[in-house]
């Protein structure tokens, strides 16, 4: 199942066509983890969009 919903605390813009544009606040569900730091997400916040986006974008709370 996917981890989320989670909050996005740095935006990214895309530079390749498999990237995801995510801003500060936005809700995320993380669909996948890969070792070379980036997940594949999904946009709660802008029409369920998925793409591949930085960890460090993310909020994991302890």
């Amino acid at each position: 199942p996917p981890l989320g919903p989670l909050r996005i605390v740095e935006p990214h813009l895309p530079s390749l066509s498999d990237e995801l544009a995510v801003q500060r606040s936005d809700s995320v569900y993380v669909l996948g983890e890969f070792a070379d730091g980036w997940v594949l997400a999904m946009n709660a916040s802008q029409n369920n969009e998925c793409g591949m986006i930085p960890r460090r974008c993310l909020f994991f709370s302890t």
